[in-house]
């Protein structure tokens, strides 16, 4: 009888939908939007985020980085990954960028930005998710943010900054106007040089983006 074709082995991710939010962008739009559906709050469409205290580096830039090279690896893996922007020079509203992964119908959307303090001292990575009254998936937000941080700081060596790893957040546009599974994670700081010379490390960056 003839020898069987081996099947190949299933990837992990097939058949799992991702989207990838890289924070910021080139140019901040600070005309305003609505802070979520019910809301009569205004916020910028999209702030300009920090940059790098040693390096100069912008944010948008290393969460653009990250997020390809995060990209690269869950589609390795079998995912369909929805990027909201592939460049730096673009002009998006955090609206936007959630209605997009809504169209997307995403099994989960992950944010990627890192966080900056007048405090220079401040190091650590830390993980950002709705309110429970923000969202309809908060039990699947904590379960994904509380994995991702712990396999995030395990494969950088970065510390968490809060106990938990987990902060709350009601007023972010990006995750009021989603209807899908959403977190956000804080990379680290580019407020401290030692973090800020990490974060901008193409080398580094790839061990942030596997973790």
């Amino acid at each position: 009888e003839p020898t069987p074709t081996p099947r190949p082995e299933p990837k992990p991710l097939a058949g799992v939908k991702i989207g990838l939010d890289p924070g910021h962008q080139q140019r901040a739009n600070y005309n305003t939007e609505p802070n979520a559906p019910d809301s009569d709050v205004m916020k910028a469409k999209c702030s300009g985020g920090t940059r790098g205290i040693a390096t100069g580096v912008y944010e948008y830039e290393v969460n653009l980085q990250v997020a390809c090279k995060l990209k690269a690896m869950l589609e390795e893996a079998g995912a369909t990954v929805f990027l909201t922007r592939e460049t730096n020079n673009v002009n998006l509203s955090n609206r936007e960028r959630a209605e997009y992964i809504n169209n997307a119908e995403v099994d989960l959307a992950i944010r990627i930005h890192c966080n900056g303090t007048d405090d220079t001292s401040v190091r650590g990575a830390f993980m950002l998710l709705p309110t429970k009254e923000r969202t309809d998936f908060y039990n699947e937000n904590v379960r994904a943010a509380t994995a991702i941080i712990e396999q995030y700081c395990a494969a950088t060596g970065l510390s968490m900054r809060k106990r938990s790893g987990l902060s709350y957040s009601a007023e972010q546009t990006g995750f009021n106007w989603c209807k899908r599974p959403i977190v956000c994670i804080e990379m680290g700081h580019l407020s401290n040089e030692t973090e800020d010379l990490l974060l901008t490390s193409d080398s580094f960056q790839d061990k942030m983006a596997f973790g």
